[in-house]
């Protein structure tokens, strides 16, 4: 992991959270691993809000 956290563009983010969104539709019908997917992408969406303060100190 860098200094500037796990994501260093916009772009990087967004192909996650495509990948992300992809595999929620493929999984409609498995209702734990949706839950589980949902629950990592707010716990991935806090930790970016935790560093974006981070990332504006140090540049």
């Amino acid at each position: 992991m860098s200094e500037a956290g796990p994501f260093n563009t916009v772009q990087d983010f967004h192909d996650w959270f495509t990948f992300l969104q992809y595999h929620l539709s493929l999984s409609d019908t498995n209702y734990l691993t949706t839950v589980l997917l949902s629950s990592l992408m707010v716990t991935f969406i806090a930790v970016i809000l935790l560093l974006l303060p981070l990332n504006h100190i140090m540049f």
